[in-house]
């Protein structure tokens, strides 16, 4: 932001009985002065006027009745003389207000110039703020990338923690149709157990039956012989006689065929279902073996997918705890940087409540100065005309009417400085303004 220095150039007249003479000239201010027509007739009438426009006039006439010679009486050059120390007081009095509104207004100049290359937004070093919020951007940057890291290492765990669990129900499942197919084969091996000891006290059975039979076979036999031993009768008859030892040997040998055969069929059966019950045991052995030793292979799985499992979960626990620290602490550094920016905004927000001030001042100061400027000018050109009329009166023709002199001066050229303030966080303008300073 810029100020325009403003030149204020020093004027002082002196008026001493009607004669003005200008002690320095004006080199700021422009207007155009009007001319002095002076009518010669019969009366004579002076008359001053200005305006503020940037230009003024002052005319004076007088008019004497067909004399050819100008004549002034006493009274009207003390009534002038009057006017214009009057004039001349109060030009004293504006050029002293405006040597004060200058001093005054270098001061404030100063002070102001001073004050933005101390503390103004345009000469004001932010890089030192700068760097730090850099730095806290940067942070702010690696903490999401860690939090990201850490949310993106717990969906990987949580990912997994899915499949251990899935494989788990898997071979919970195989392991539960193991023991099923476990439980199945005991029963079979409780059954063919049962099924072993009936044949065995079925053979056993048979054998006391057997033996039984031996035993009243031999009663039989002992009880005919001595039947036959103790009943001797001779009998002599034509019809053939039977051959006791012939038939007891008969029903010996069919007794004994028959045992025999019993005897080996109930042999063969047993050795049989001897047989086949061992190689369902032997069968029934190896399977049993078998799922024994996956039984175990799936504890052992068991064991260390719990073992996994419990370390994910120690570990999601421990992600945890350091993704809430981490939140924490970016939460506190979060305010921290709060606290910063509302401080720095407070304080732009009284830098620019005492820019506006200042600036106000100076606009003040500014028409104050331009206000005096133009009236200044209308004096001075009050007194061009007002001596130019006085000095060209004695040289008037009668009857003529002389238009004495015209000036020309350059506009005032008024510099309107306009400066426009951004107020930018992460690159997007939050707060803009402008500023308009006349110079």
């Amino acid at each position: 932001m810029s100020f325009g220095q403003s030149s204020f150039s020093r004027k002082s007249y002196s008026v001493h009985g009607g004669n003005v003479s200008r002690m320095s000239s004006l080199g700021s201010s422009s207007g155009r002065a009007s001319g002095a027509r002076i009518s010669v007739g019969g009366s004579r009438s002076l008359g001053m006027g200005g305006s503020y426009g940037g230009s003024s006039s002052f005319g004076l006439g007088s008019s004497l009745g067909g004399g050819s010679s100008i004549s002034t009486s006493s009274v009207g050059g003390a009534n002038e003389k009057v006017a214009m120390q009057n004039l001349n007081d109060r030009l004293a009095h504006y050029l002293e207000q405006v040597r004060s509104l200058e001093t005054s207004n270098s001061k404030m100049e100063l002070e102001i110039r001073q004050y933005y290359e101390k503390a103004g937004p345009a000469t004001r070093d932010w890089s030192a703020y700068w760097a730090t919020i850099n730095g806290l951007r940067g942070q702010i940057n690696d903490f999401i990338l860690d939090n990201s890291r850490l949310m993106l290492q717990i969906d990987n765990s949580k990912l997994a923690a899915e499949d251990f669990r899935s494989k788990f129900e898997a071979e919970l499942g195989i392991r539960m149709s193991v023991d099923a197919d476990i439980h199945g084969l005991r029963t079979m091996l409780d059954d063919m157990t049962l099924k072993k000891s009936q044949l065995e006290m079925e053979i056993e059975s048979l054998k006391e039956e057997l033996i039984y039979i031996r035993k009243n076979h031999e009663e039989t036999l002992r009880g005919l012989r001595g039947q036959i031993s103790g009943n001797v009768n001779v009998e002599v008859t034509t019809e053939p006689t039977l051959d006791l030892v012939k038939l007891l040997n008969e029903m010996r040998e069919e007794y004994d065929q028959g045992v025999k055969k019993n005897k080996a069929e109930l042999e063969n059966w047993y050795s049989q279902q001897v047989v086949t019950v061992k190689n369902e045991y032997a069968v029934n052995t190896d399977v049993i073996k078998t799922e024994t030793s996956q039984l175990t292979q799936l504890r052992h799985t068991y064991q260390g997918l719990e073992m996994e499992y419990q370390g994910l979960l120690s570990m999601i626990s421990s992600l945890e705890a350091n993704l809430g620290d981490v939140e924490n602490s970016y939460c506190m550094k979060r305010d921290k940087i709060q606290i910063n920016i509302n401080r720095l905004e407070a304080e732009m927000m009284e830098l620019r409540l005492k820019l506006d001030q200042n600036v106000k001042s100076y606009a003040m100061l500014l028409d104050s100065k331009n206000q005096l400027e133009m009236e200044i000018e209308t004096y001075r050109r009050l007194m061009n005309t007002s001596g130019q009329a006085l000095s060209g009166m004695s040289t008037i023709s009668s009857g003529k009417t002389v238009l004495i002199k015209t000036e020309k001066r350059e506009p005032v050229v008024t510099k309107v400085v306009k400066t426009v303030v951004e107020e930018t966080i992460n690159g997007e303008v939050v707060k803009s303004y402008s500023q308009n300073i006349i110079q």
